[in-house]
């Protein structure tokens, strides 16, 4: 009996593998159809001058992003995002979400993804401070609207960091407001979890005394061939001293970013003053000047070349009081 019953059990196996691989096929066909897929790759060459005097280069994959985004129907749309950045991020998902448009500018998305708290809007091949400072990816559910030149989104989420006494729950939020024309964009941002920034997460740990809550102000502007960024991110209360010190008090960290670029041609030089405040233990310089070139050699290839000079905070703030370098140079490719 049971030799008898294999055959059309195997008809009946094959038959549904055959649906479900059509299937499967058609779907992801549909997926494929729908689907915006781009990338870049940056290869960088870095000198370093540290602040003890110490001479180092090296040569890496600073990053290589490819990116999926999918229109499912005429509502939803998906958004992956896959990162490596050499000897600091093996390959990863770094962001993973799905967007609904609600109707009428509200638009609700759900999933891993950087919070928009701040503007971090830069020329320079390296970081601004205020990114370095306060750049958070969380798993969050977020609200956009927009109408006409102003947009605003309102997000919550569980972060890494647990204040002490706290339920593990959602109990962060944050948002931002900004208006922006074809020449000009200024906006605010406000998060009442200004600790669960990356940066201050890997220096506080996940367990403080506190969450400390933290504003953003800034301001891009373009003239003719002149474009101008301006950022300020502050945390709005001081930290509690068992969490994050300056002075032997709680710390009350800044950052602020101030740059001009102008074109030439293919090509844009842009120049930067950087500062922080009371962030000598997260690491930050004090200020940082920044000198950058950039162009584009072929079609989605650019060159660009940046110069930087930090300069620590002072013994007394608990720094070296001395000065860094560094020159990079980087080829990029999107596609």
């Amino acid at each position: 009996m049971k030799k008898h019953s294999i055959l059309p059990a195997t008809f009946l196996l094959t038959g549904l593998f055959s649906f479900t691989t059509a299937t499967n096929a058609s779907g992801l066909n549909k997926f494929i159809e729908n689907s915006v897929i781009e990338g870049s790759i940056e290869i960088e060459a870095g000198f370093l001058n540290d602040y003890a005097g110490e001479s180092s280069s090296d040569i890496a994959v600073a990053t290589v992003e490819l990116i999926i985004d999918s229109t499912i129907n005429e509502k939803i749309t998906t958004h992956i995002l896959l990162l490596h950045e050499e000897d600091e991020t093996s390959l990863e998902v770094d962001e993973a979400s799905i967007s609904i448009n609600v109707d009428k500018g509200f638009n609700i998305t759900a999933g891993q993804l950087y919070l928009p708290f701040g503007n971090y809007e830069t020329n320079m091949i390296s970081d601004s401070l205020p990114l370095e400072f306060a750049e958070a990816r969380e798993t969050a559910i977020q609200l956009d609207y927009e109408t006409g030149p102003v947009s605003s989104s309102f997000y919550i989420f569980n972060g890494d960091v647990l204040e002490n006494g706290a339920d593990d729950s959602i109990a962060s939020m944050g948002l931002n407001i900004a208006y922006a024309t074809d020449d000009m964009t200024i906006g605010f941002s406000y998060t009442n979890n200004l600790t669960d920034g990356d940066l201050i997460t890997d220096t506080t740990g996940t367990a403080i005394d506190a969450y400390v809550s933290g504003m953003s102000v800034y301001a891009t502007a373009s003239f003719g061939k002149t474009s101008v960024f301006v950022e300020h991110i502050s945390a709005i209360d001081a930290f509690d001293a068992a969490d994050l010190t300056f002075n032997a008090t709680g710390a009350k960290p800044t950052a602020t970013n101030l740059e001009a670029g102008f074109e030439l041609n293919d090509a844009v030089i842009a120049v930067a003053f950087q500062a922080s405040s009371e962030a000598v233990d997260l690491g930050l310089p004090e200020t940082r000047l920044l000198l950058s070139y950039s162009m584009e050699i072929m079609k989605e290839t650019s060159l660009a070349f940046e110069l930087a000079s930090d300069s620590d905070y002072s013994v007394a703030d608990g720094g070296s009081g001395e000065k860094a370098s560094a020159l990079t140079a980087q080829l990029a490719i999107a596609f």
